[in-house]
């Protein structure tokens, strides 16, 4: 049984890396084209049971997505924990954010309500969009 669980993890495929700074897209992208997904279908891995099921949008030149999910701002800026404070208040300064959560009570611990609706929708809520600040 060892030896065969053994050949088993010996041909696991290796997930891709998070970031592949060789195929990232330019820091305006989308500037002029629409994104249209149409259908979109996810697993985890080949053969397991789809994670995504018919997810249809079409996204603008130049929007970008405002998505907050409950939680903290920290949470919603570094869902994986994996930079330091500074790090995310650089990235907020970047965003002209910095003041908007320094002024609130818990910092980078204040609360988001589902879907961000405690938020005010627009610079706020696009600035704390993970795909604006971990760029």
């Amino acid at each position: 049984m060892s030896v065969e669980r053994i050949k088993q993890f010996t041909n696991i495929s290796f997930e891709p890396a998070w970031n592949m700074k060789d195929h990232l897209p330019p820091s305006n992208w989308p500037v002029e084209d629409n994104v249209d997904i149409k259908d979109l279908q996810v697993r985890y891995r080949p053969n397991t049971p789809l994670v995504l099921k018919g997810i249809t949008l079409s996204i603008s030149g130049g929007e970008k997505e405002p998505v907050l999910f409950e939680g903290t701002v920290r949470s919603n800026i570094d869902p994986i924990e994996q930079y330091i404070d500074e790090e995310i208040r650089k990235s907020l300064e970047r965003c002209q954010l910095k003041e908007v959560v320094a002024a609130k009570p818990e910092k980078l611990d204040s609360l988001v309500a589902d879907n961000g609706e405690n938020w005010s929708v627009g610079a706020e809520t696009v600035a704390l969009s993970r795909r604006v600040i971990l760029k």
